[in-house]
């Protein structure tokens, strides 16, 4: 119970909860899995007996989070908040030791690198009613550009008084649009 990704959802839950009727919420959730140091509780390496080792530990962790970020979702839902909330999930970058600890398909190298391996990640963005569900998006995005995004959503201004670094992808996520990039 202890373990960090349970403290986090814990709290993010309890956020969730206390929030009052009608206030709008942003809320950032970084949770130390899948990172080193490469830890979690026993339970959640059981299902990967057939792994071998640093591998089994990861995928604990990995189903750890996916048990996590499953707890928030319930928690959006259980408040009535779910068709009214933008949810995104992104990696920071690409897996480590790509073969032996993780595995970043056909792309070269991991974390670390500037190859497609380190810098290209998966990334979801969930919306009932917004965006559609089961959709797919090949066009290239960047993480900075979750930031004017947001703003647009929010309905403040995108005028600042130094440049912002990512362009408003919201037409690429629910119109089928291309890339600004």
């Amino acid at each position: 119970e202890g373990y960090s990704t349970h403290l986090i959802a814990r709290e993010a839950v309890r956020t969730i909860r206390d929030q009052p009727a009608g206030e709008p919420l942003f809320l950032y959730v970084a949770f130390n899995a899948v990172h080193a140091p490469h830890q979690v509780p026993a339970g959640y390496k059981e299902p990967y007996a057939a792994l071998p080792e640093p591998r089994r530990t990861y995928a604990g962790m990995l189903a750890a989070m996916d048990e996590a970020l499953g707890q928030i979702l319930a928690a959006l839902e259980a408040k009535g908040l779910r068709t009214n909330t933008l949810v995104v999930f992104s990696s920071d970058n690409g897996g480590p030791a790509p073969g032996r600890v993780t595995s970043n398909g056909p792309l070269r190298a991991g974390k670390g690198t500037l190859y497609e391996g380190g810098v290209r990640v998966a990334a979801c963005a969930s919306w009932p009613g917004r965006i559609k569900a089961g959709s797919s998006i090949d066009e290239p995005l960047h993480i900075a550009d979750l930031y004017p995004t947001f703003l647009k959503l929010g309905g403040a201004s995108v005028k600042q008084s130094l440049p912002i670094d990512g362009l408003d992808i919201w037409p690429v996520l629910t119109r089928n649009q291309r890339s600004p990039h």
